[in-house]
């Protein structure tokens, strides 16, 4: 099974939200997560619709980028599809999540 074949099995196979989210980031977290990242809304829109300090904003961002990223590198791990990953694929991935 190709690496990219065992991924989808692993990660998207199941429920993402039922495996990975409600152990790994908490309500608040999620919440930023998709306004930024799906929804596209600014660090300035976030702090506003939140009603924290864009400071505060950027950081538990980080925070639940860090967990998620986290999350899933187990998650892979877990289902043996993964060896690791190389360092350009961290690189890569860091930068998705950035």
């Amino acid at each position: 099974m190709s690496k990219r074949s065992c991924e989808s099995t692993a990660v998207l196979g199941e429920s993402f939200d039922e495996i990975v989210l409600p152990h790994t980031l908490t309500v608040r977290s999620r919440e930023l997560l998709v306004l930024r990242e799906l929804r596209g809304l600014s660090y300035r829109e976030l702090a506003d619709v939140m009603g924290i300090p864009m400071g505060t904003v950027m950081s538990r961002l980080s925070r639940a980028r860090e967990a998620l990223r986290g999350a899933l590198d187990d998650e892979l791990t877990r289902s043996s599809c993964s060896p690791g990953r190389t360092h350009l694929e961290k690189q890569e991935a860091d930068g998705v999540l950035a």
